[in-house]
């Protein structure tokens, strides 16, 4: 019966029926002291009354012969209980069933403690005999022996049912299997999930997985049992309603103390999401690529020590990537010496490991005709650390504009030639002007003096004619009133032809320009 693993109380009712048997006019008893209580475990033959009045009764030093015993740790004999004072408590109760004499003994666990009483009852007043005693002292070994195996059956039956509780209520799917890897168990989540029940489940499991998968993890299951090693592989199973998710496949053998393989056990995770993530993520990455392949610029990483440790392919100024990798920038830059304070403040701020943008330096390389040309690089980078917080290093983009910097110095250079240009025709518009207005003056003044002149020998004559002399003055005045008139209109027509003219600007375009001085 314990073998089966029958229930206690029918355990214990059959050992007392045994003592019964061999003893004859025996009432046999078998009490479990549940803390300082006793409680009733077999006692298939006593009256029910008597065995519902003394359950639950409390141990002590005057308690009966069950009650005293468990409390001394000692057999206790009592001969007749109606003058014994140990059942002064429950005497009247015992002699209204006619039981007459008690013989009690401790029942003990493996490790010396007090788990039961067994006790045997008579109808007369009796002691008991060598054989009696030998009876008792089998019995009670038996019935420790029997309480133990129980207790260790209810705990691990305890034990199972909490992991049980604990595997049901973890959200992966869980099974097991015999050595030969016969499946036995899946916990409740993955028959939920399959919507199957576990004679299903157990008998067809690999029909669950995608058509797709199922070859390649039967293959896989089969080399772990002939390997007897753990291992895991990813697949996808069927849902309830027919719907197909990732899940990874983890397994692990239980070997006992000798290393055979007793069990197998496995475990289902999720997966799904961690696969459309890693999806996306690698079609960002794509997308990111394409558009870094199709740009203009190429990217750049250096290590702490700030020396090159990846170039794209797009680095494309004329020289190969691997020939700059393992080196500092200002190793391969042909501008270190000419401008010392430029790259000064910027390896200040690489030591200082903050970002920069912008920064420009000239490169020399030679092209595919062997002529050495050089080119001016513009970058920019950011540091980078790690989880803890410390410098990896740096990641920037690099940028190709010698074609900006010489058309920005073309353009200078045009500049400067239109401004020269503009310079030489303010002066030989100036000469024209210089030369218009002594033009237009020496005219009027040369008739002015000619006037004076008349003016003077109308004055000199021995008679003076005075109205000579006015209309000569007149004529001066009217002279001088020409040139202030010819003067502006000289001015008019220079400002007329500066007009008409252009000048063509450093932009392309044609503007006018008037000067009025």
């Amino acid at each position: 019966m314990i073998a089966k693993r029958d229930s206690l109380n029918e355990i214990l009712d059959n050992l007392c029926r045994l003592v019964e048997a061999q003893a004859g006019d025996v009432l046999a008893s078998i009490l479990l002291l549940d803390g300082n209580r006793l409680r009733h475990g077999g006692s298939p033959s006593l009256p029910k009354a008597f065995t519902d009045a003394i359950n639950g009764a409390v141990i002590g030093p005057s308690a009966g012969s069950c009650g005293t015993a468990a409390y001394r740790g000692q057999p206790v004999i009592v001969e007749d209980i109606a003058t014994d004072p140990l059942w002064a408590d429950y005497r009247d109760l015992a002699l209204s069933h006619s039981l007459c004499a008690c013989w009690s003994t401790p029942v003990f666990s493996s490790q010396g403690k007090v788990i039961a009483t067994f006790a045997m009852y008579y109808r007369e007043p009796r002691r008991p005999t060598q054989r009696d005693q030998e009876i008792i002292d089998l019995i009670a070994h038996l019935a420790g022996v029997t309480i133990q195996q129980q207790k260790a059956f209810d705990e691990i039956k305890k034990s199972e049912d909490r992991l049980r509780l604990v595997i049901d209520t973890i959200p992966a799917l869980v099974w097991s299997s015999r050595p030969d890897g016969a499946v036995e168990y899946f916990n409740q989540p993955y028959l939920d999930y399959t919507g199957l029940s576990l004679d299903q489940a157990a008998a067809g499991w690999p029909r669950a997985f995608h058509p797709d998968d199922m070859a390649g993890m039967l293959e896989k299951w089969r080399a772990l049992l002939e390997a007897g090693v753990r291992g895991e592989a990813e697949a996808r199973l069927r849902r309830f309603d027919g719907a197909y998710r990732w899940f990874l496949f983890q397994t692990e053998p239980l070997r006992d103390e000798v290393g055979n393989i007793v069990k197998w056990y496995g475990l289902f995770t999720d997966i799904e999401d961690r696969k459309r993530t890693e999806e996306a993520l690698r079609e960002s990455d794509q997308r990111f690529r394409d558009y870094a392949e199709t740009a203009s610029d190429w990217h750049w990483e250096t290590g702490p020590n700030h020396l090159i440790t990846r170039v794209s392919d797009l680095y494309n100024v004329g020289i190969t990537p691997s020939s700059v990798l393992g080196v500092a920038r200002w190793e391969i830059a042909t501008d270190v010496e000419s401008e010392p304070e430029k790259w000064r403040l910027h390896r200040e701020i690489l030591d200082a490991h903050r970002p920069f943008r912008n920064f420009v330096y000239t490169q020399a390389f030679y092209d595919v005709n062997g002529t050495l040309s050089t080119v001016y690089i513009q970058t920019s980078g950011k540091p980078f650390f790690d989880a803890d917080g410390n410098f990896l290093g740096y990641r920037g983009t690099g940028t190709d504009i010698t074609a900006t910097i010489r058309a920005d110095r073309a353009e200078q250079e045009l500049r400067k030639a239109q401004a020269a240009l503009a310079h030489v025709t303010r002066v030989t518009t100036l000469g024209e002007l210089t030369a218009s207005i002594a033009h237009e003056v020496n005219q009027p003044l040369a008739a002015v003096v000619a006037n004076a002149e008349a003016c003077l020998r109308w004055l000199d004559r021995e008679t003076p004619n005075l109205d000579g002399a006015r209309r000569s003055v007149e004529w001066v005045i009217d002279d001088g009133n020409r040139e202030s008139g010819a003067s502006v209109r000289s001015r008019k027509r220079l400002t007329l032809r500066r007009c008409r003219s252009t000048s063509v600007t450093s932009s392309g375009r044609s503007s006018r320009w008037c000067s009025a001085s």
